[in-house]
């Protein structure tokens, strides 16, 4: 009697099981290789070496005090910038040489101008920054007072409503008299 079930030798069944499995592993070390030969520096985490943990808070501290020049939103340690970048192995460097962080600060100021400070000082040029959100919830408030205290006022709001009722109700009887005077003219 014959059969018709597909037979697997034991020979063929195992060779394409390896054979499926090299491929397998060729295939995933090219694609390691050419994941690792096109990775942007941008994309690897920097790692450094700090001489003690007090240069370590100051390094992270500093980098979420400067802002990215390129990325305007962002300070140096969530740019993944180039300049930032930069800026994080001039910090790194101007630390590691001993420079207080009023130095560094400074130094970047000079090099970058204000713009470069996440926390911009109180000074003439920055002084619409500071005190323009303080103004403007002063006016916003000046101005719920006013409007609060005209509602409030006993008696203003219903009478200037009844008055414009009754002048609206003038002009709007005068407007149907005239308009039932043109119809019956033109009916007869």
């Amino acid at each position: 009697m014959v059969s018709n079930r597909l037979v697997i030798t034991p020979f063929i069944g195992p060779g394409l099981v390896m054979l499926a499995a090299l491929m397998n592993a060729a295939f995933s070390v090219n694609v390691a290789a050419n994941v690792a030969a096109n990775a942007s520096p941008d994309t690897v985490q920097e790692l450094r070496e700090f001489k003690s943990a007090d240069m370590r808070e100051r390094y992270y501290q500093l980098i979420d005090q400067l802002r990215c020049p390129k990325c305007q939103n962002q300070n140096l340690a969530d740019s993944d910038a180039p300049i930032a970048e930069d800026l994080r192995n001039e910090l790194f460097m101007l630390l590691d040489e001993g420079y207080s962080n009023k130095d560094i600060l400074d130094f970047m100021v000079s090099r970058y101008g204000e713009f470069v400070l996440y926390s911009p000082p109180v000074n003439t040029s920055t002084a619409v920054l500071w005190l323009l959100p303080a103004l403007l919830l002063a006016l916003g408030i000046a101005l719920l007072v006013v409007i609060i205290v005209r509602n409030r006022q006993p008696g203003s709001a219903p009478e200037s409503t009844a008055q414009l009722d009754a002048q609206t109700q003038a002009r709007v009887d005068a407007i149907v008299a005239r308009q039932s005077q043109t119809d019956s003219r033109s009916d007869s």
